[in-house]
C-alpha cells in the first residue's frame, strides 16, 4: 500500500500524505508506540556506552541531511541499496507524491539536488562459480566495482581519510577498487 494507492491531497496543514491503507496501519499501531516509549534502549540506556559512539551518533536527529531530519530514507538506502538512489525523492520522501515534493523543493530552491524519476527494479544477481572468474572480477577494478564504496565513504565522511578498512571482511576499499 505504500506506493500503490493514490495519496491524500497536499493541502496546508495536511502533514504527511500517505495512502489510505498506510495511514490506517500507522494509526492502528498505538500499542507499538507504547512499547517503544517503554523500551529501555530508547530511554535510560540510550547512551554511547550502550550503543557505541558511532551507533549513538547515527541515531541522532540531523536536520542538515537530504531529508530534513527524517531517517526513513537512510533505512531504505541501507536495506534496499539497489532499489533506491541517493538523490531520489522516492528515497528521501517516500510518503509524499513526487509532484508535491518537486513543487515544495522548487520553492526552497533545492529541486536541482533531487531526481523525481520513479526508481527502477534492481537487476538480478549474476552467479559466478569458478575461482578464476571470482579472482578476475575482484582484480578488474575498471569493469567491476562495488556499489558500496560511495555509501561507505559517505558514512565515514569527515571521520576517516584515505582507506576505509572493513575488518569484518578483511578488505580495503579505495575509490571503487577492492584489494584483498
Amino acid at each position: 500500500g505504500l506506493q500503490a494507492e493514490e495519496t491524500k491531497p497536499v493541502e496546508p496543514g495536511a502533514g504527511l500524505c500517505p495512502p489510505h491503507t498506510t495511514s490506517c496501519a500507522i494509526l492502528a499501531v498505538i500499542d507499538a508506540i507504547a512499547l517503544t516509549r517503554g523500551d529501555r534502549f530508547f530511554t535510560a540506556d540510550f547512551t554511547p556506552a550502550n550503543l557505541t559512539a558511532w551507533g549513538f551518533q547515527d541515531c541522532q536527529h540531523d536536520t542538515t541531511n537530504d531529508e530534513f531530519g527524517s531517517m526513513l530514507g537512510r533505512l531504505l538506502l541501507r536495506t534496499l541499496p539497489h532499489d533506491y538512489t541517493e538523490n531520489s525523492t522516492f528515497t528521501w520522501f517516500p510518503l509524499m507524491p513526487p509532484e508535491a515534493m518537486e513543487k515544495n523543493l522548487t520553492k526552497l530552491g533545492i529541486a536541482d539536488k533531487y531526481s523525481f524519476e520513479r526508481p527502477g527494479c534492481a537487476p538480478g544477481p549474476h552467479i559466478v562459480e569458478s575461482y578464476a572468474a571470482v579472482n578476475s572480477i575482484v582484480r578488474d577494478c575498471a569493469t567491476f566495482h562495488t556499489p558500496y564504496v560511495p555509501r561507505v565513504q559517505h558514512i565515514f565522511e569527515n571521520r576517516a581519510s584515505g582507506y576505509v578498512v572493513l575488518l569484518l571482511l578483511g578488505w580495503t576499499l579505495s575509490s571503487n577498487c577492492v584489494r584483498c
